[in-house]
């Protein structure tokens, strides 16, 4: 009987399990399709807005929700940092920054630069995948 009923447990808590792993892995695929964004020339509120298209080589987390700044490096090498000025920009948690940092996936920052010379985010979105050529 004792077989019985451990049996019976072990089999709860692999469903529990199961759903938890779906669960999770439904709430990751919802953010990471979050993140995708239109590009400037699709959105006229960014037009006449410089771009700097790069790899993200760093983040500036103000928390589990928010970043302070990035700094992002382009192929020739230039390094700009970039300020969030208190904003959050769609799919771009820290985490996900992260993840770009990790895989190596480039970023399109919109910005502008204040009178200070600090450049400000005005919009953050995923590269365009570069077309590969055929084997």
């Amino acid at each position: 009987m004792n077989t019985v009923i451990r049996l019976r447990d072990s089999l709860k808590s692999a469903s529990c399990a199961i759903i938890v792993a779906v669960s999770l892995s439904g709430i990751v695929l919802a953010a990471c399709a979050g993140h995708i964004s239109d590009s400037q020339n699709d959105n006229p509120e960014f037009t006449g807005l410089p771009e700097f298209t790069g790899l993200i080589v760093d983040v500036a987390q103000e928390s589990i929700l928010d970043f302070e700044s990035i700094r992002v490096s382009d192929d020739r090498g230039d390094v700009l940092q970039f300020h969030a000025d208190g904003r959050r920009f769609d799919g771009f948690a820290p985490s996900h920054i992260r993840e770009h940092i990790l895989l190596g996936l480039p970023v399109v920052v919109t910005y502008q630069e204040i009178d200070s010379g600090i450049l400000v985010i005005v919009n953050l979105a995923d590269a365009p995948a570069e077309p590969t050529e055929p084997f």
